[in-house]
This record gives C-alpha cells, sequence and structure tokens, in this order.
C-alpha cells in the first residue's frame, strides 16, 4: 500500500498499533511488555522482506522473518525460565 501512496495511518495499523499498546493500561494481566516485543519483533521482520524486496531476492526476506520469529521463541523461554 506505501508503494501505491497510501499513508501507514489511513491503513488502519497505526490506530491499531496505538491501541494495542495502550491497552495494558485498562486491562490488568495484559503483558505490556509482550506487546512491545511484538511490535519490535514485527517491525524487525518487515524490514528484513523489505530489504531483501530491495535486493530482488524476497526469499531472504523469509529467512530474516523466520529469524526473528524463532529468536523471540528463544527469547520468551530464557525468560520464562528465570
Amino acid at each position: 500500500m506505501h508503494r501505491q501512496g497510501v499513508s501507514f495511518w489511513n491503513t488502519g495499523f497505526g490506530p491499531l498499533i496505538i491501541f494495542v499498546l495502550a491497552e495494558p493500561l485498562w486491562i490488568s494481566n495484559v503483558s505490556m511488555g509482550g506487546h512491545l516485543g511484538g511490535v519490535v519483533g514485527g517491525a524487525l521482520a518487515t524490514e528484513a522482506m523489505l530489504q531483501a524486496r530491495k535486493a530482488n531476492q524476497p526469499w531472504l526476506g523469509y529467512v530474516g522473518a523466520a529469524f526473528v520469529g524463532l529468536a523471540s521463541i528463544l527469547l520468551a523461554f530464557a525468560v520464562a525460565g528465570n
């Protein structure tokens, strides 16, 4: 959608990110750290896919996104073990 000139905030994802990050402020037992980690992980996976597309090697984007996912799982296990 960005290539078509649609603003990020007009896609619905901008307000959704604001809502998801604000949600733990009024709902108990919702992890702020988990939501922030999801935003960071999503941004990293998105950047990997965009850079791979620029390099004309889209498969590399999938590898980058899979790496971010695997790193997230391993980090979650490491944190939960403490």
